[in-house]
Order: structure tokens, then sequence, then C-alpha cells
């Protein structure tokens, strides 16, 4: 700790005796202010809990008898409980604290300086309670309350004192940004500081806001301004923070160029910061733990960058990071972080020097970083998955399988509600195939149904947590109707705020973030209340495996895990209510993922990546695909298909029905059609044995069955043979004409050409629970919501069909581009249109996995809806049936332009992309 200068204790005995010689009260309050805050500055630089005690005593003071006229101290007298909070783990005394800080408001006028006064100290208040438990709540009332004062201010015309008020929220913002990954909050910093600088001509924190948002953006001209400013003002900033932010620059610019110059620099200017922070008496420890924390971080990366491995940086990078986390309280939630630094320190260590102590004293961190309740859920999970690595490797495999529960139990609190849907898949892109490994090492340990219930935790998480929003409230109303309601009420709003499409400025949509996190919040509290009613238990908690075992209603579940060494299958039978796992070893990760990039290639083609009539003239001769479907045969599909017994049947329509659960790049591929196509051997292709499905996880194959009793019994089609900027598709309106000859005695509603507006169609969604699409489509990968049908006058995005549930909708058939098509850093969220419309509430869905022949359209729907609707008259259409009439149409166009002179991708690329989904 650092001392405190003598002169500083005999302020405070001054005060002391000043206090015992004042009787006049209008004197007395601000001198118990000043011993408040001076017994708080003592505490922070000695460490002697006494001095925190006396502060505590003396605040308690002054809001025990509260009165309007008096203002409360400046800085952080509103801040000394929520200290004492981090020693005592009191959060009742922050909540007293802070409740009775709010009600001096109450009989204050408003606009005075005196109530401002007050709200910048409530605002303080609460940005310490969030640095201390990390509710991110906190931060947004102290945002607001702070926007509020500046905004009264400008009603008093007051401006001496906004440009102080404007560096607060900035502050605010960025510790907001830290938390939220979100670029908003700092362009919000930024333009906090950017109008406070205008008079005070202070840039400093405006440098510090411009290297945050470096490390979001990597843009050049950010790190120049950033420099300039930071290298102009570092002398008058005693803390180091500048400092410490312009050596952060140079790391991440090292991350991009790998110049070693760069991360010289780092270590120097970080170095630097250590050095101005520590000279800093009135309280170094704000500062100084982060700053080393990010100089081990570098001097640990020079370390391991280096081939003559310099042992005094990764002994300083140990150090350094130890020191860290000693200035911190034990439960502080930054310390998760620090514990990660020293850990990853003593990782790198272990691996030159191969000290046993290093690597047992690392993981021990680790298991202590992710369990540490007070720690932000990011910092955590990070530090689970390499506690979970780290014990694997060294062949810990128990405390393996103990991190990867503790990062599964943590991949909720991180993809939370609070959180828009585009935001939270840029989180899942951080998770690359954490899940799919920690299902892969449950499996090794024989726990395949913890391994199936880590991925349907953790697979497809955005959708599930939409649907969520969804889940029927009818039982728990007739149990308790208030709280059915205020749970219907928050669904409702967090739906619309976590699905809206249309940005407004950016003050509007900071409060629409703030609102939608309070809502996340509300609807936690909300379905806790729900399990404490009888017989609710058990609402919205993940299924168990007796629950899952519902899903085999359909079928025969298959889930497959690939590895770098071997493909997990998880099989889930009617039959059997134990899961069995087995171990394919002809198929790998790595051969899915040459798989993948083979198709890719032979997709690449400008004519595949839209529906269209042109002939395909820009395919290679010969058969890729061919290929493609041959290797999954003989190396994954034949042996799945022995596993299960299946036998070839004479009759197609006896078809067992496999329902294909496939996790990382094996999402990508067809597996439905893998056989050997160079002969007409049924003995040789999966279509032979078994009726295709997919489906996203094992869950979403639970939806009840729509009930044949639904007064709704209607099919909506859409073509658009002209669609403006796009491939003419004559073809669409022979395609519905087809499924009205089929259907005669069903009710259909035929929106074509000019008709087949963004309005109709979306209006006439509701109305029908069939829909079939003929048109163009695009996918949008990296804003799904964005994906769409292109109709007459624009697109029907995905985010506005989901935006409404419609329960009595049952059956899609999207013939249209790739609408089975995923996004390859998503491979687990199912992030195409068919997902979207399951999400929507179809039960049963066919798609396309690439852009169809124009031509082949009507012969499919032709032979499709001629099964569907093949039931005696009057009985209402079953969607249920969906599987088995694709795989019958799909035989039909497969068997009905079988080349004469061998298999060409040509042939293939017509049949194959063709799929179900669903029930």
């Amino acid at each position: 700790m650092f001392s405190v200068p003598r002169t500083h204790r005999e302020a405070v005995a001054a005060f002391e005796r000043a206090l015992k010689i004042t009787t006049n009260e209008q004197d007395v309050f601000p001198t118990r202010a000043k011993l408040a805050e001076a017994y708080f500055f003592l505490w922070q630089v000695d460490g002697d809990i006494q001095d925190l005690e006396r502060s505590c005593g003396y605040f308690r003071s002054l809001t025990s008898g509260i009165h309007p006229h008096r203002t409360p101290p400046p800085g952080p007298t509103g801040l000394l409980l929520p200290q004492r909070t981090i020693l005592r783990q009191a959060r009742q005394d922050i909540r007293d604290t802070i409740s009775s800080l709010i009600e001096a408001l109450r009989p204050m006028y408003r606009n005075t300086a005196r109530r401002l006064s007050w709200c910048c100290n409530i605002s303080s208040a609460l940005s310490t309670r969030f640095d201390i438990f990390g509710d991110i709540i906190d931060m947004d009332e102290a945002i607001a309350m702070m926007r509020g004062v500046i905004d009264s201010v400008h009603d008093l015309e007051e401006d001496t004192q906004i440009y102080s008020q404007l560096q607060t929220l900035g502050n605010f913002f960025l510790k907001l940004s830290e938390h939220s990954q979100n670029i908003l909050d700092i362009n919000r910093a930024i333009a906090c500081y950017r109008r406070a600088s205008e008079t005070t001509q202070d840039f400093s924190n405006l440098g510090v806001a411009l290297c945050y948002r470096y490390h979001h953006r990597k843009d050049p001209e950010d790190f120049k301004k950033a420099r300039l400013y930071i290298t102009n003002t570092i002398g008058s900033t005693p803390n180091g923070r500048s400092a410490d932010a312009l050596g952060t620059c140079f790391y991440v610019r090292y991350k991009l160029n790998k110049d070693p110059s760069d991360l010289d620099q780092c270590i120097q200017h970080h170095a630097l910061a250590e050095l101005l922070s520590s000279r800093e008496v009135s309280a170094p420890g704000k500062v100084l733990p982060q700053i080393l924390l990010h100089l081990g971080r570098a001097l640990v990366q020079r370390f391991s960058g280096t081939a003559d491995k310099p042992i005094a940086d990764i002994n300083r990078a140990v150090s350094a990071c130890v020191r860290a986390a000693s200035l911190l309280p034990k439960y502080h939630p930054d310390q998760t972080q620090y514990l990660i630094g020293h850990a990853q320190a003593l990782t790198e260590r272990y691996k030159h020097s191969r000290v046993r102590g290093d690597i047992e004293k690392a993981l021990s961190n680790f298991r202590i970083a992710a369990l540490l309740p007070s720690g932000r859920p990011i910092h955590r999970y990070l530090a689970s998955r390499m506690w979970k690595n780290i014990a694997y490797q060294q062949m810990f495999f128990e405390s393996s399988l103990e991190g990867c529960r503790a990062m599964m139990d943590l991949v909720p609190l991180v993809v939370w509600l609070g959180l828009t849907i585009q935001q939270r898949y840029q989180e899942i892109k951080s998770f690359g195939g954490d899940v799919r490994s920690a299902a892969a090492i449950a499996l090794f340990q024989d726990r395949p149904e913890l391994a199936l219930q880590w991925l349907e935790q953790s697979r497809s998480i955005v959708w599930q947590q939409q649907l969520n929003l969804r889940v029927p409230l009818e039982d728990i109303g007739k149990e308790n109707p208030d709280l059915a309601q205020g749970l219907s009420d928050v669904a409702r709003a967090l739906d619309c705020t976590s699905t809206r499409r249309l940005f407004l400025d950016e003050d509007s949509e900071a409060q629409i973030e703030q609102k939608q996190r309070l809502l996340a919040v509300r609807w936690k509290e909300l379905t806790s209340q729900v399990r404490e009613v009888r017989g609710f238990k058990n609402f919205l908690v993940p299924s168990d495996l007796q629950e899952l075992q519902k899903a085999t209603r359909s079928g025969t579940v298959v889930v497959l895990v690939a590895t770098r060494s071997y493909c997990w299958v998880l099989f889930l039978r009617k039959e059997s209510d134990v899961i069995r796992s087995e171990k394919i070893r002809s198929f790998s990760q790595d051969k899915a993922k040459k798989l993948q990039d083979a198709l890719k290639s032979i997709l690449r083609v400008p004519s595949l990546r839209a529906r269209s009539s042109m002939p395909r003239l820009d395919l290679r001769k010969g058969s890729g695909l061919g290929d493609i479907l041959s290797n999954l045969w003989v190396g994954l599909v034949q042996p799945i298909v022995q596993l299960l017994g299946f036998q070839v049947h004479k009759s197609r329509k006896l078809l067992p029905r496999i329902i294909w659960c496939p996790t990382g790049q094996l999402a990508f591929l067809p597996l439905h059609a893998a056989g050997l196509y160079g002969q007409r051997s049924a003995k040789h292709n999966i279509s032979s044995y078994a009726v295709s499905s997919y489906t996203t996880t094992v869950t979403a194959l639970m939806q009840d069955p729509p009930p044949m009793t639904s007064t709704i019994n209607s099919l909506l089609t859409v073509s658009q043979p002209d669609t403006p900027n796009h491939n003419a598709l004559p073809e669409t309106e022979v395609e519905i004409q087809k499924i009205r000859d089929c259907a005669p005695h069903v009710g259909m509603k035929w929106l074509n050409r000019e008709t087949a507006t963004v309005e109709n169609v979306r209006s006439e969604i509701s109305r029908n629970n069939w829909i079939h699409l003929a048109c163009h489509a695009t996918q949008d990968s990296s804003d799904p919501l964005r994906s769409a049908f292109l109709l007459h006058d624009g697109n029907l995005e995905l985010g506005d069909i989901i935006q409404q549930s419609r329960p009595q909708a049952e059956f899609a058939f999207l013939s249209a581009c790739q609408t089975f098509t995923g996004d390859e850093k998503l491979p687990d969220e199912a992030v195409h249109l068919a997902a979207g419309m399951q999400m929507a509430g179809y039960r049963s869905i066919v798609a396309t996995m690439w852009s169809i022949k124009d031509s082949d359209g009507p012969a499919v729907a032709r032979e499709f809806y001629t099964r569907m609707f093949a039931e005696p008259h009057g009985r209402r259409p079953d969607c249920t049936r969906a599987a088995q009439a694709l795989h019958g149409a799909v035989n039909f166009l497969r068997d009905a332009t079988w080349p004469e002179k061998g298999v060409t991708d040509e042939w293939l690329l017509r049949w194959v992309p063709f799929i179900h989904l669903g029930i």
C-alpha cells in the first residue's frame, strides 16, 4: 500500500477539532461531509479498516437527517457505503444508501442547483454499485439521471458546470461499453467528451475513448487522433489512464499487423502508466490494477511470440498480474480478469519451464475466476473455457468436465435477452466450437445425456429465447391471472424491442436499449415467480432426457458431433429411453470441413445464386457434388444406417424416418442425399433406407402437432414471376396453378405479380395456416432479420414476419433461393430463412439448400401437394406428412431427370437442394 503524507492526517485532525467546537447546524453538515470524504481518501490510500468505518459513520450522519436545503458533499461521498459493501458483502447497505439519497429528492424543487447536486451524487452511487455488483441496470439509471442533470443545467443556463457533467456522462458511457461491447456506447462517450473539450481544451478523455473505438473498428484514423490527444496530455494525467489507453492501442495494432515495434511501444506506455499511477497518492488503486493487467498481457504476448523466450518478460508478467489482483478486494467483479491474466501468464511460463506448480496454480485461478459469483459473465465464461481446455490437455478429465459445466451454465448469461438479436449473434460468434467441444468431452467421459443436454441448451439459443417469449400462458392464467398478464406484457414488449428493425436517433436508440435491458431483468424475475406456482416448477427450464424423448414421435433423431479424430453419433429412438452414443472413425471434423469447402466451390457459380429459368452454362463438367455425396455415404451415413439396422424396403411408403440434427460444418452438408449415384442400385443411397428430415435442435421437434379441430384451413400462395431488378421466374405462376389443380377442396388465396405486395402478403400470412412462397429470396448472414422474400414492391423481411406470433401457423413451402443456407460463422445457430419461419411458428417447412431451377418448381410442387392432399374428401390436410411427401416428390424429379451418360453436377444440383425441416 502507499503511505499517506503526514499533512493529510494533520488536515483530518484539524477537521475533527473544528467539528467539536462548531455549534451552528448549518456549519456542522459541511464539516461532517469533509470528514467523510477525508477518511474515505485515507482508507483508499492506506487500507486501514478503521478509516473506512469512520468515513461510513460520518456519511450515515449525513443521510440520517437529510434536509432538502443541504447540499450533499461532492465527489465520492455518495459512494462510501458501496465501498464498505465490498468488504462486508452487504447489498442491503447500498440499497439503503441510494434509497436515502433518492428520498431526499422528493421535497426539493425541480431544476434547482441543490437538487442537481443530489442527482449527481445518486448517479455516482449507482455507477459505483455497478462497479461492485455488475448490474447493468444501475449503469442505465446512472446515465439517465446524469442526462437529466445536463438537460436541467441547460434550463438553468448554468453552462459553467455542464462540461464537468459531460465528462462524467462520457465516463459512464465508456464504462457501459466495457460491459455491453456496443460501439454505440463508445460513440456516445466520444460525443460527450468532444462537446466538453470545446471549452475546456482537455482532450485526454476523448483520446481514451478513441482508443476504445479503435479496439472495435480498427480504423487507423481513430488511432492517429487518439495518439495525438494522449501524447499531448500524458504529462497532465498523473494516474496514467491515458498512457494505459494508448498502450492498448498499440497492442491492438500489433495484433493486426504483427509488427514487434508496436508491442514494444505498448509495453513502454503501460510501464509509463504504471509509474504515473504509482505516483498519484489520491487513490492509485482505481487505475493501477488495470494498468498492471495490461502490462502483464503485453509481456506474455512478447514472451510467447519471441523465439529466444526472454524469461525476464514472463516473470515480470506473472508479478504484475499478482500485484494487480492484490490491489482489489477478493470478491470485486474485476477480480475475474486479473485471475485470468495471472493464470495465462503461469500457463505460458509452464510451457517453457514445465514447472508443475505453475500449471496447477493456473488451473486453480481459472476455476476460481469461473465460479466467482460477482464476476462479469463474459469473463467467467472465458475463464471456464480455458479451465476446460487446459484440464483436458493435462488429462484432468473430471476437472475438465467441471469446467464444461461451468461454461455451459454461463451461456444464457452472456447471450441474454437484454441484447438485440444482432448483438446476441455477435456474442455467439466468439464462442466458436465451445459447445461442441464440451459435448465431445462429455461423450468421452461416457455421459451422452449430459452431452445432449448441453447441445440443446446452447444451440439455436437465439431462436429459442425468442420462442420462449411466445409460450402459451393460459394455464398459468388459471392459477395466477395477474402474474400471467404481467408476464405476457413483458414478453410482448421484450419481443418487440429485441426484434426491432427501425433505428431512431442515437438518444432514442439508447433509451430503447435501456428499456430492453430493464425488461430482460423483469422477465427473469417473473419467470422465477412462475416456477414458484404449483405445477410450474419447470416453466421454461431446459428439457430433461425424458421430455426430449417426445421428439422421437416423428422418427429416429440422429445428432452428429464431429471432432478432430472421429464423429460422435447420438441416437434417440422411440423404442428406447436410453441415448445411444457411437463413435464413427471414418469421419472427422477435418473431413467435414473439406467437404464443406468443396461444396462452397461448386456453389460459387453465378447461376446457382438465385432461382432462374436460364440454362446453367457456367457449371463445371464432371461430378464434384457426386464425390461429396459418395464421401458422405461411405464415411458417415452408411455406417449410421447400418448401426440403426435399416433395410431397403420394396415399398417406399413403409420407410422409417431419420431426423438429422447436425452440428458445426455438418450443418452445411446434404446428408439427406448421401449416396453412390454412379449406378442405380437402391442399396447405395440414403433415400432407399429412410425418409430424411432436419431439425435445428431436438427441442424444436417437441412442438405439438397442429390441432385437427383448428378453424383455419387455408393455403396462401405467392408468386412473383417478374421481380424488379432480378431474373424473371415465369414458372412460378405455373407452379401455383399446379398446386390449385392438386387441391380443389382446400381454401386457397393466390397473390401474384402486383398483388403480391409486402403489405398484402404480411396481412394474409396471419389469415392462413399454410403458405407457399414462389419467388426470389435473399439471405443476410450479418443481420439475419434482414433476410427477406423479394416481392413486387419491396422486401418482406424475416424481422417483419417474426414480430407477430402466429399460433395457427403450420406449414411453409419456401420455393425460393437458398432458404436453408446458414452462416458458416454461426453453424449452430441455424441462421437461415427456414429456421426463421420455424421461429415464426411454422411446425413443418420445405426449403432449399441452394437455388433451384425455375422449371423444377412446378414439378416438385405438383408431386408434393398431390401426396399431401391425398386424403379422403373433407379430411383436414396434415402437415406432419410433409417429409414423406417431399421424399416422394424429390425421388420423382431425380428419377425423371436421371442422365443417360453418367452422373453430372447439373443433374444433382436440380434435386439435391430440396429439404424438409421440422415435425
